[in-house]
């Protein structure tokens, strides 16, 4: 069994965001990121639990997550990561 899971492990493809760490210390972004992680917090456990209705309850959950900033906090991060994936001297 072990030697299975060596196997496994040696075969994974590793992510190209290895080692990447985005910088949130901007105050705009620390503070998106604390709001999309609250919406989150609020919906996350029924939705994955189905102790809500998605049909009703998602649409909502996407809609205030829209409104906390996720778009922009993305966009920020995506930049983050593009331009750090250019000062990688090997590919991943």
């Amino acid at each position: 069994k072990w030697e299975e899971y060596q196997r496994f492990n040696n075969s994974a493809i590793k992510s190209e965001a290895l080692d990447f760490t985005p910088n949130v210390s901007d105050p705009l972004v620390s503070a998106k990121l604390t709001s999309v992680a609250n919406v989150t917090k609020k919906f996350y456990p029924g939705l994955m639990t189905g102790t809500i209705d998605p049909d009703t309850w998602l649409p909502i959950f996407l809609k205030e997550l829209k409104a906390a900033g996720i778009d922009s906090l993305k966009d920020t991060l995506q930049y983050q990561i593009d331009t750090w994936k250019t000062t990688q001297k090997t590919p991943r």
